[in-house]
C-alpha cells in the first residue's frame, strides 16, 4: 500500500497549497459549512456563490494538478475530475428530496467538487486498506462507502475545518471496478433524467 500512502501525501500537499491560494483569491468568502444546511443553499446567496466561485477557482488551477497526477510513477490508476455545475445542483436537489429534507450540514453534501479516484491492483480487501489508512492518516476523514453494489473507501481532505471545501479521494480495488462503474452508470441515469426534466 506504499503507492496509496504516497498518493495521499501528495494530495494533502496540493490541497494545502491550493487552499492557501483560494484564501487569497478575490472571490474568497468564509462561511461555516457545518452550520449552513443543504436546504438553504439556494436561499443563501453567499453560500451558493461561494460554491460556484470555488469550483471556478479549482477548475482554473486544476490543469497543473492534473499534469502532476499524470506524472506520478505509480502502477495503480489515478484519475481526477471537477464536478459539473449541473451535477452539483442534482446532488443538492437529491439531498433535499431524500436526506431529512436537506436539513443536513452543507459540509456533508458539498464535499467532492474536486474528486480523485485511485484503482488499486492489490489483492487486499477493503477492511485491511481501511485499517491501514486510519492508522496512517488519523487526522483525515476516512469511511467505507457502500450503497447498492458500489463499494469503495472515501478519503476527505479539508474536513477538519468547517470553512473549507473538501476534496474527495475514492479508493477502489481493481476486482470491484466493473461493478462500481455499473453502479455509477445507474446513478448517472437518474441524473440524466433529472437534467432533461429541469431544462
Amino acid at each position: 500500500m506504499n503507492e496509496l500512502e504516497q498518493i495521499i501525501i501528495f494530495i494533502e500537499k496540493q490541497y494545502k497549497l491550493l487552499n492557501q491560494l483560494w484564501k487569497k483569491d478575490k472571490n474568497y468568502y468564509s462561511f461555516n459549512m457545518q452550520t449552513s444546511y443543504v436546504k438553504d443553499v439556494y436561499d443563501n446567496e453567499a453560500l451558493f456563490n461561494g460554491i460556484l466561485f470555488y469550483r471556478s477557482f479549482i477548475r482554473k488551477c486544476s490543469n497543473d494538478f492534473v499534469i502532476q497526477v499524470s506524472k506520478l510513477p505509480f502502477t495503480c490508476s489515478v484519475s481526477t475530475r471537477i464536478k459539473t455545475l449541473n451535477s452539483i445542483q442534482f446532488k443538492i436537489v437529491n439531498y433535499i428530496a431524500n436526506h431529512e429534507n436537506g436539513k443536513i450540514p452543507a459540509k456533508k453534501c458539498i464535499n467532492d467538487i474536486l474528486g480523485i479516484r485511485v484503482i488499486l491492483n492489490d489483492e487486499e480487501e477493503y477492511s485491511s486498506i481501511l485499517d491501514f489508512l486510519k492508522s496512517s492518516f488519523p487526522h483525515l476523514k476516512i469511511i467505507f462507502s457502500h450503497h447498492g453494489d458500489y463499494q469503495a473507501i472515501h478519503v476527505y481532505f479539508g474536513n477538519e475545518l468547517n470553512t473549507n471545501f473538501q476534496w474527495e479521494l475514492q479508493v477502489w480495488i481493481k476486482k470491484y471496478e466493473e461493478i462500481n462503474y455499473e453502479s455509477h452508470s445507474k446513478y448517472k441515469q437518474s441524473y440524466t433524467k433529472w437534467e432533461k426534466e429541469n431544462k
